[in-house]
């Protein structure tokens, strides 16, 4: 012990330094507290916090001078904290907004009134702080921002409230409701979501994200059912929302809805597996595909018979279960066409004429007679028969770029065109594509959203079958002899060879913005390729938070520089933005915050302890 001082170390002969940092900023701010005047200009008590409050290196050290505040004092934190904001240093960057939870998360606070502590919650949540709370960049661990019981936890509560309950961008309502579900209760959510009820996308998916999905009661029942139909837009099926909340009800009402809307793409998109009345919906649908239940995660009922007890308004699931009950067992590879035509006829009662039926037509084996098949269902079934005629016919002209043609000019109807395209990209010979280059583009860019990534999927699905074929268009594509749009490039790099991903990604790089859409999905992978070639120019990431989620995908991207505008258009709207652009724009926002003069040259300048000396 007699040759060690305690804390200090001497590194360099002559000097000492505190071993630990927390020490020395500790000892840091008890300096401050005991000399800083308290009534100066420049030099008093708050002069002295809001100098360390500016700066991101002084954190610790001004979270020690709170400790050593009155009561009175901490009251006054807020308003320095509002002041500081004003400063062009500050104003966009989140360090008073982290700081701000620090000081709540020290328990600064205890024995406040409410109304203090709602005002700073209120300075750490407004505008883009919820956003940028929930993103991680309140919270030096890069975690969400959660407040503590005794910290601001019912003052978030109230505030994230009051944000739901106004309108707002999707990327603002998402990060609101999804931080009030970690600080509520899971009951009273419920209750109080129940209570704002709107008929609409915006309502089921906040919902959603509360974890209030559930419904209680046949008049609940109804009016989901209502916001699921409400739901189903450009961009997403109200069912995809339903899923994201873990709806585990087995109302009629709800799930009829669901099943049109699995019938027309939503199965191509979902991935649920069968332990609720909506993911043996899904399983019943996939099985239609002649899809394994464990595909995209799936996992379908026991090879023991499925049983579902029915009741009344609790009907649906179970008719739809023991309808497909057949369908569990795929048909020998050598069953007569009679074996196929039955279980289609199965499949267009349960699903009518829809998406779902007519990618099970294009499944049908190569070895069944078509027009016998269409002949037995003429009578019986006219629109099946009718789909059974087009799927010979396009197999019959896979050479015949007039007679697609002809059938694109003529298909009626939404499901019409988006079954012509999946023909062309499942059935046809590469000189057709070339030659039918316009017609793809313009039915490719008619798909909206959903039904885009129904299509990929779709496509994805149908080239693992004996029925796939790959188009080789290296040549075609280096050679200039044919030109495609973005979105038709996305479809075609599904079906074509190995040796033509070189040429569709250079053909890419100049078309991607068209796949980020929101809607499109997750195009983290698409970007990473992208990234690898060009450089990405960060104007063309406005508006793809939803398609381009937090993943470290950045890293692996040649990103642009972002600009001074850009980075201040970034954190003022981050919920347009991806997080980790957000993140790229809070590091220029830090380099003009190192542009503050030292603190020691401030403290000199004020003359901070002349009463020490």
């Amino acid at each position: 012990m007699e040759g060690r001082v305690l804390c200090l170390v001497e590194r360099t002969p002559g000097y000492f330094q505190f071993e630990v940092q927390s020490l020395r900023e500790y000892f840091a701010a008890a300096y401050v507290n005991q000399y800083a005047d308290p009534r100066g200009v420049g030099n008093s008590r708050v002069d002295c916090f809001d100098a360390l409050l500016a700066r991101p290196y002084w954190l610790n050290t001004c979270r020690f001078f709170v400790g050593m505040f009155t009561k009175i004092e901490v009251r006054g934190i807020e308003r320095s904290l509002r002041e500081l904001e004003a400063e062009p240093e500050l104003k966009l960057h989140p360090h008073l907004r982290l700081t701000a939870g620090r000081v709540l998360d020290d328990r600064a606070y205890q024995g406040q009134p409410s109304d203090t502590i709602r005002k700073v919650v209120d300075f750490i949540l407004d505008g883009s702080g919820v956003v940028l709370a929930e993103d991680g960049f309140l919270e030096e661990t890069g975690r969400p921002l959660t407040f503590a019981e005794d910290a601001g936890r019912n003052q978030a509560v109230v505030h994230l409230k009051a944000r739901l309950a106004s309108p707002a961008a999707n990327g603002t309502r998402q990060a609101a409701a999804r931080m009030l579900r970690r600080h509520g209760d899971r009951a009273d959510l419920t209750k109080w979501w129940w209570s704002k009820f709107q008929p609409s996308g915006d309502w089921l998916e906040t919902a959603a994200d509360l974890g209030a999905i559930a419904a209680f009661g046949a008049e609940q029942e109804g009016k989901l059912a209502n916001a699921v139909s409400n739901a189903d837009g450009d961009t997403r099926w109200g069912v995809e929302l339903l899923a994201r909340g873990g709806y585990a009800g087995n109302a009629d009402d709800v799930l009829a809805v669901c099943k049109e809307q699995i019938g027309d793409g939503a199965v191509d998109v979902l991935s649920l597996d069968a332990s609720t009345p909506l993911g043996k919906l899904v399983w019943a649908a996939r099985a239609v595909l002649l899809r394994h239940p464990r595909e995209s995660g799936n996992a379908g009922p026991s090879s023991a018979r499925t049983r579902i007890r029915s009741a009344a308004g609790r009907k649906l699931v179970a008719d739809v279960l023991t309808a497909m009950e057949p369908l569990r067992a795929l048909p020998a590879h050598n069953a007569d066409t009679k074996v196929w035509v039955d279980r289609l006829a199965q499949v267009v009662q349960v699903w009518g004429d829809s998406w779902l039926t007519r990618q099970a037509v294009g499944l049908l084996p190569s070895s069944v007679d078509l027009a016998a098949a269409e002949r037995t269902v003429a009578n019986s079934a006219p629109r099946l028969a009718s789909a059974l005629s087009r799927e010979m016919r396009a197999r019959e002209h896979r050479s015949d770029a007039d007679w697609w043609r002809s059938q694109g000019e003529c298909a009626n109807g939404v499901l019409d065109r988006r079954v012509w395209l999946l023909s062309v990209l499942t059935i046809v010979r590469l000189p057709v594509i070339v030659q039918l280059s316009t017609e793809i583009d313009v039915a490719s860019a008619a798909l909206v959203p959903k039904h885009y990534r129904a299509m990929e999927q779709a496509i994805a699905s149908f080239m693992k079958s004996p029925l796939a074929r790959q188009l080789v268009l290296h040549d075609p594509l280096r050679r200039g002899l044919v030109s495609f749009s973005g979105r038709s490039l996305g479809l075609l790099s599904l079906v074509a060879t190995d040796s033509s991903s070189e040429q569709l990604a250079r053909k890419s790089a100049t078309a991607y913005v068209e796949l980020l859409e929101p809607g499109m999905g997750d195009r983290r992978q698409m970007l990473r390729a992208l990234g690898q070639r060009k450089t990405v120019r960060i104007s063309d990431l406005r508006g793809t938070r939803e398609t381009l989620p937090d993943g470290a995908w950045a890293g692996e991207v040649k990103l642009g520089a972002i600009t001074a505008a850009t980075a201040k258009d970034v954190l003022q709207h981050p919920e347009v933005w991806p997080s980790e652009i957000v993140e790229k724009a809070i590091q220029v926002e830090a380099n003009r915050l190192s542009g503050l003069p030292p603190i020691a040259r401030t403290a000199k300048e004020n003359g901070w302890f002349r009463s020490s000396e």
